[in-house]
């Protein structure tokens, strides 16, 4: 019986092992989502800043020095590069680096709580429904008569100490598992 249970002991000692090293994995990867949400915000407000525009997403200048404009419906033929102007939901496209970004969703909803009073932790795997109703709301928001630039600024400002205040929780619920 001694051999049983001191096999049976080694396997669960394995599992429990397993289960706090996928936990290391987990958080882990959450720490590097959140840096880049971070800097794709902070990207996005340094658009904003050179540049504000409603009622469209896009504004840049094609090689005649010619300013053209685009919305959400060719957002993903934008050279983002050449971006010199964007409201609030180009400005993140632009800084997760395009459309098809993995940093996009965070961005954009880290951004849609700040509007909406913030408090809960970034939810990863909203359903693509609710990441649409989430950019209307932001393009929205964006475009309300009244609304400038520096509120869209202050709005990115505080996405990122949101997400940056997140990051340090993870950072320390991280070191809680490597001890």
């Amino acid at each position: 019986m001694t051999v049983l249970h001191g096999l049976l002991t080694e396997r669960s000692r394995a599992r429990a092992e397993r289960r706090r090293l996928e936990s290391i994995d987990r958080a882990t990867a959450r720490l590097a989502v959140l840096a880049l949400t971070s800097e794709a915000l902070t990207v996005a407000g340094d658009v904003v800043s050179r540049g504000w525009l409603q009622d469209t997403w896009f504004a840049w200048r094609d090689a005649d020095g010619r300013e053209l404009t685009a919305g959400s419906s060719a957002a993903h033929t934008v050279p983002l590069d050449a971006v010199t102007r964007a409201c609030l939901v180009g400005a993140l496209v632009v800084g997760a680096g395009g459309t098809t970004s993995q940093v996009l969703r965070p961005a954009v909803e880290a951004t849609w709580r700040g509007v909406h009073g913030g408090g809960e932790a970034l939810r990863w795997q909203r359903s693509p429904e609710e990441a649409a109703v989430q950019v209307r709301e932001l393009t929205a928001w964006n475009d309300r008569a009244g609304r400038d630039a520096e509120q869209v600024t202050a709005l990115l400002a505080s996405a990122v100490e949101a997400v940056e205040r997140e990051r340090a929780s993870a950072r320390d619920g991280l070191v809680a598992l490597t001890r």
